[in-house]
């Protein structure tokens, strides 16, 4: 197992090492557009058909069931339902 110890980094290496780790742990990215209960059909195999995407910019971000796509609902994103299309 590695460890690092923060305490014998050079002061600047300790705060590049907490800013890449930050970047890294970001939070998931909001969503500019949420589509729910929809019959929506993907090209994964595994998962051929879902309820609902989340949508940042021109990206889809998340698919799943509407009430997981709900969680990330925020003020201000618009949440269009598709019912059952």
């Amino acid at each position: 197992m590695w460890v690092l110890n923060m305490r014998k980094l050079q002061p600047s290496s300790a705060v590049l090492l907490s800013l890449l780790l930050a970047a890294c742990l970001r939070a998931q990215p909001t969503p500019t557009l949420l589509l729910v209960n929809g019959k929506i059909w993907t090209v994964n195999p595994g998962l051929p058909e879902v309820e609902a995407v989340a949508i940042t910019n021109d990206r889809i971000v998340a698919v799943g069931s509407s009430e997981e796509i709900s969680s990330w609902k925020r003020p201000g994103i618009p949440v269009i339902d598709l019912e059952g299309r």
